[in-house]
């Protein structure tokens, strides 16, 4: 028997399986320098600055600039911003041998500095302001106020009708405000608006907005889309402020006009009393659109106007418009939605319809769990399609979700109901991948190969960040075994790590994966503890091992927005009722130790008190065990059936978190049990979910 916890969120990841292959150790031995040849600069003047020798490693960057390659050259000249003495000589160095954007930025901020303002303004006289970073307009306006230049209001009123705005705009806002104590400069309206949409102070700006709107001038696609975010939060008078935006419609630009028109089509849904005009705005703000990003921002929009009005209405435009969108994983939580109001309607026909009518448009995860939930929904009578016997429906459909290269849950639900051998589902993994086209950097690889092999682990993750679609399987595989064997000797930070970036490559592998780089994305870390608390509650290990991936990604000082802590993310409450039957009255949840025990009861507990039904016990962690109840009450009733299937159950919970929670928990589970103890993961989903055997 299986047992399980739950509680937050985690993570969906797309598999595929090969023999496994050896990963590198962290710390193998350095080669000779004909491996890195003067590249070897770099990375020994890292160790030097690791040992606080700057004098040393300031001198190895020097001769790394002269003779290393361009790429570990310029890397080179970057660090020497940070660790020379004269750290604007560097920087001008940099920005001399490499003249591109982020050189020229990191120039421009250590002039400003240095309060060196006409360089700044020499340097950016000439900008393109359409492609300039935020951070060159930032250097060049703060320098025009320090010079008290006649033109620095006139350029930062440019600025921000130029661009969204942003944490830089604000800091110049600031800096305006504190000026007037000694200068007769003031914001603009426009500037005091937009500053007071940054700081989401939405009444008075929404009276800024009216008056901007009814004077129309300077009015730009960033003006625009802030003044309707002002009009929709500033206050419910709704219809009125979507006439306003209605009566200056005439004579915008396109790309104006689109914000006109989806803010007018927002604010009559807000209204909720005419769902068609609602829609008409939100169609006129498609047309106009000059983006795919904003079209679709608009569809989704429009398509849930679509739902509110009816089920009906929603699939017939999701018919004309599922085609058009630009970008399917938009739509995911629309679908998701109709997915749930078909299910709760008990509107069968329409469920398998839908199915098949975002097959080829929708998500692979979306396509696969249609499919599976239109087999199921078949397979378990509650409707009986009119093109084929059930058994070949059901089997057609469940096949459609396991070929769909889609999360794990849905993978493995269709291999459990289809029966497959662990065989059978190695292969149809091992088939799967991700990202076909995919381009290494080889520049990138060999530094980060390079932070591996001189020991030098605080760099790998950030350069990886910086680069993270460029780097390929194998090194992936190394820096991440890298990080894990410095998190295992102490640094603990550094188990995430190694999990963010063997899960990003999982998700978008340019070949089939094998089992050592599956092992880094789904890791059994703190194994004495678990080991120890699982055989003293009766748990399965790789129920526990998943809660803890997909609760915490194996940090123990992580904590919750909502307050759950550590390991296992335990409620404060929660745990101090688990503390008072252990008779500990004083404890930590920040302690490895204490969060795996309580957690691991937790589950336990959870379990006994539903009769041994894990999956319940699952969304019971997530949603409370109270309400939970409740619902399987309300199913009962709803579906008219005495024991509604889990999975079926699961989609139609009423909680989207409990629902994504779910789904999670069984394929971690499934992949944990697969990986370390060779079980077949179909039938580890068969067990978690109490299904009956059928022959």
């Amino acid at each position: 028997m299986f047992r399980f916890l739950s509680k937050g969120p985690l993570f969906f990841i797309a598999l595929v399986l090969l023999l496994s292959i050896p990963v590198y150790s962290c710390a193998r031995p350095v080669k000779a320098n004909h491996e890195y040849g003067s590249d070897v600069l770099y990375f020994q003047a890292l160790q030097k600055i690791q040992k606080d020798e700057y004098n040393d490693a300031v001198s190895l960057l020097k001769k790394g600039v002269k003779t290393a390659s361009p790429f570990v050259a310029k890397l080179c000249s970057q660090t020497l911003v940070d660790v020379s003495k004269d750290s604007l000589g560097a920087a001008k160095d940099l920005y001399e041998k490499f003249p591109d954007d982020d050189s020229k930025d990191t120039y421009l901020q250590e002039l400003l500095k240095e309060d060196k303002f006409d360089e700044i303004l020499k340097l950016t006289e000439e900008i393109d302001k359409e492609t300039a970073s935020d951070t060159t307009f930032y250097c060049r306006i703060t320098a025009l106020q320090n010079k008290k230049d006649s033109g620095f209001l006139d350029e930062y009123q440019e600025w921000c009708l130029l661009r969204p705005f942003g944490a830089l705009h604000y800091a110049v806002y600031q800096n305006i405000l504190e000026s007037t104590k000694t200068s007769t400069i003031k914001p603009t309206e426009i500037q005091i608006f937009r500053a007071l949409v940054y700081e989401r102070d939405w009444s008075p700006a929404e009276v800024k907005a009216k008056e901007l709107v009814k004077q129309k001038q300077n009015l730009s696609p960033a003006l625009m889309s802030d003044i309707g975010k002002a009009l929709v939060n500033g206050s419910k008078n709704y219809g009125e402020n979507a006439v306003l935006l209605d009566s200056v419609k005439d004579g915008l630009d396109p790309d104006i006009l689109f914000y006109n028109y989806f803010y007018q089509g927002r604010l009559y849904d807000k209204q909720e009393k005419d769902n068609n005009l609602a829609m008409e705005k939100f169609l006129n703000a498609m047309k106009a659109a000059p983006t795919a990003e904003l079209f679709d921002n608009a569809l989704w929009y429009y398509l849930n106007s679509a739902l509110k009005d009816s089920i009906a209405r929603a699939i017939f435009e999701l018919s004309v418009y599922r085609s058009q969108w630009a970008d399917p994983e938009y739509f995911d939580d629309f679908l998701d939605t109709l997915s749930l109001r078909l299910l709760t309607k008990h509107l069968w026909q329409e469920y398998y319809d839908v199915a098949k009518l975002i097959d080829g448009y929708a998500t692979n995860e979306t396509v696969a769990k249609y499919a599976y939930v239109a087999g199921s929904l078949i397979e378990n009578n509650f409707f009986n399609p009119t093109t084929s016997s059930t058994s070949q429906a059901s089997k057609a459909l469940y096949e459609r979700a396991l070929h769909s290269d889609t999360n794990i849950y849905h993978k493995f639900a269709a291999a459990s109901k289809l029966k497959l051998s662990t065989e059978e589902i190695e292969k149809e993994l091992a088939e799967f991948c991700p990202n076909p086209d995919f381009t290494v950097n080889p520049d990138v690889e060999k530094v980060l190969n390079g932070y591996v092999d001189f020991e030098l682990p605080e760099y790998i993750y950030p350069m990886w960040e910086k680069y993270a679609d460029s780097v390929g399987f194998e090194c992936c595989k190394n820096i991440a075994t890298c990080l894990r064997d410095f998190a295992q000797k102490g640094d603990s930070s550094y188990y995430t790590l190694s999990l963010r970036i063997a899960a990003k490559k999982a998700n978008k592998c340019e070949c089939p994966l094998d089992k050592e780089i599956l092992k880094l994305t789904f890791p059994r870390d703190f194994t004495s503890l678990v080991d120890k608390y699982t055989e003293e509650f009766k748990l399965d290990e790789s129920l526990v091992y998943a809660i803890i991936r997909c609760e915490s990604y194996f940090a123990p000082e992580v904590s919750s927005w909502a307050g759950a802590v550590g390991l296992m993310q335990l409620m404060k409450p929660t745990a101090t009722d688990i503390s008072k039957k252990f008779k500990t009255e004083d404890f930590d949840l920040l302690d490895e130790e204490t969060n795996i025990k309580f957690g691991t009861y937790y589950i336990s507990e959870l379990i006994d008190r539903l009769d041994g039904d894990t999956m319940l016990a699952v969304f019971s962690y997530n949603a409370g065990i109270g309400r939970v109840r409740t619902l399987v009450k309300n199913a009962r009733i709803e579906f008219e059936r005495e024991k509604l299937p889990n999975d079926i159950f699961l989609e139609a919970l009423p909680i989207e978190e409990t629902r994504d929670y779910g789904r999670k928990v069984i394929g971690c589970t499934a992949i944990y049990s697969y990986l370390y103890h060779d079980k077949n993961p179909g039938e580890i989903v068969h067990d978690l979910m109490g299904w009956e055997n059928k022959n």
